[in-house]
């Protein structure tokens, strides 16, 4: 089971390390909904 965590991280980690604008990309696709999602409840609030 350990293994097979392990084969995953590195298999995750490989393509970042060769491509930064990958890994920002996802990084921008996990952010920009988390940003609309506080800025809607900020708005709620207010």
């Amino acid at each position: 089971m350990s293994i097979a965590i392990r084969m995953s991280e590195a298999h995750s980690e490989t393509p970042i390390k060769r491509d930064p604008k990958r890994s920002f990309g996802r990084g921008l696709v996990f952010a920009l909904p988390a940003a609309i999602v506080l800025w809607a409840v900020i708005a709620h609030l207010a």
